[in-house]
């Protein structure tokens, strides 16, 4: 057979290219996109939602209540001018412009903002808590309250699984479209 030509050996080629990128790749790109994804979720439920990892609420603030001056009128929804009965705490949350209608873990923002991302290795990638007075206070909170509320509820695994899964596969459709 004249005429007959075959480009197999150059596929072959491009398959082997492929092959060892798709080896070599980094996915640690998709696996800090899940982890964010998650924490983002996490930071949504336990810090704006005041809820633990099952869905429960943190419950409310409690403390001995004293009668205060209602100067706190234009803070709280339905309130009059009068008396009102907060605990101390509450005083010092109204005052820093914080809500107290249900337990949020927000005060300074600093134990939200302690939560952080961390890529140990291209294939591990975790959402820790590096200061260890903001550790003592997650795990003081979850004794106090009996409850789990740093654990990922189910839906922030799924969030995180689906994106991991949707970057990594944007990064094979980068290997085998180059």
């Amino acid at each position: 057979m004249t005429g007959f030509s075959s480009n197999i050996n150059e596929v072959i080629e491009k398959f082997k290219s492929k092959k060892e990128m798709a080896l070599n790749v980094d996915m640690s790109e998709a696996l800090v996109a899940g982890v964010a994804a998650a924490r983002a979720a996490q930071h949504d439920r336990i810090f704006q939602r005041g809820l633990n990892s099952s869905g429960g609420s943190l419950g409310l603030y409690v403390g001995k209540k004293k009668t205060v001056k209602n100067t706190y009128s234009k803070f709280l929804v339905g309130s009059t001018t009068g008396q009102l009965l907060l605990t101390p705490y509450e005083r010092k949350r109204i005052d820093a412009g914080r809500q107290i209608r249900y337990k949020d873990l927000e005060f300074t923002g600093a134990l939200r903002r302690g939560m952080v991302i961390i890529k140990q290795s291209p294939t591990l990638v975790v959402c820790s808590i590096p200061s260890d007075d903001l550790f003592i206070i997650t795990i003081g909170q979850e004794e106090y309250l009996k409850m789990k509320i740093f654990d990922l509820a189910e839906f922030e695994k799924e969030e995180m699984s689906t994106h991991v899964k949707e970057i990594s596969k944007q990064i094979y459709d980068r290997i085998l479209n180059s």
